[in-house]
């Protein structure tokens, strides 16, 4: 049975507000502040302003450590970045950012967005689908991608979340496969 997860726009509110992503710094403070202040920073951390003013829901679940390496920088650069963009932290800005994101870019409204492109017929669907997918299994094979998938297994575990990791293949994925039961989800990349 294959897994789907859907989230509306009150789920996703009310997600920002239980991990305290609502701040106090409004929509055009944040944005202001990241354009205004990034030209007057070094070179490595105008890079980090750049990625987190380009990708801001993205960053609202990347660590320092992942914003790091997703830049070519150091997890210390970036908060340097953060604070010399005038945020306490990156709790603050993260609460920023979320704020920035108003009504235009929830997960709800992004599906329904990716509705209306496909409605015009499925080939463009179709290829972003199989690029993604090519992109996907690039990006899986890298060491760091299997660093964070192991990462992921152990958070989930550690809240209280029954997952096993089917990472090995031959006999020795038969023998882990001998581990799932009926009613079990699997998650495949392959």
């Amino acid at each position: 049975m294959p897994f789907v997860w859907f989230i509306t726009d009150k789920q996703f509110r009310q997600g920002l507000r239980r991990y305290g992503l609502t701040g106090r710094k409004g929509p055009a403070d944040a944005r202001r502040a990241i354009q205004e202040k990034a030209a007057s920073l070094p070179p490595s951390l105008q890079r980090v302003a750049t990625y987190i003013d380009q990708n801001r829901l993205e960053v609202l679940t990347k660590s320092a450590l992942q914003i790091a390496a997703v830049t070519g920088t150091s997890d210390a650069s970036v908060v340097r970045t953060v604070q010399a963009l005038g945020f306490d932290g990156l709790p603050d800005l993260r609460r920023a950012l979320a704020a920035s994101l108003g009504d235009k870019e929830t997960p709800a409204n992004n599906m329904s967005r990716t509705f209306i492109d496909i409605a015009e017929g499925a080939d463009p669907a179709i290829d972003l689908v199989l690029s993604t997918h090519q992109d996907a299994l690039s990006a899986l094979r890298g060491g760091a991608a299997r660093m964070q998938i192991s990462m992921a297994v152990a958070v989930l575990r550690r809240h209280g979340r029954p997952i096993h990791l089917l990472n090995n293949s031959g006999r020795a994925l038969a023998d882990q496969l001998l581990e799932l039961r009926s009613g079990d989800a699997v998650l495949m990349m392959a």
